[in-house]
């Protein structure tokens, strides 16, 4: 695997990832996988990047890491 593409990791059945695209996309309900890959989209090539702050702002930004 190319490295440059390591970053680019959307993990589309993460629950944490659903709950917090929710949360911050102001959703009905759970994104579906499709319609996460569309609001990733633009985050390209950083998407695992994306995904990590995302995990965080469930907890509030408390600590970092």
């Amino acid at each position: 695997m190319d490295s440059r593409y390591v970053f680019d990791i959307l993990p589309v059945t993460d629950l944490g990832l659903r709950n917090a695209m929710k949360r911050t996309y102001l959703l009905a309900e759970l994104p579906t996988p499709n319609t996460m890959i569309d609001i990733a989209n633009p985050w390209r090539p950083y998407r695992s990047v994306a995904t990590w702050y995302l995990w965080k702002s469930l907890s509030n930004f408390n600590t970092i890491g």
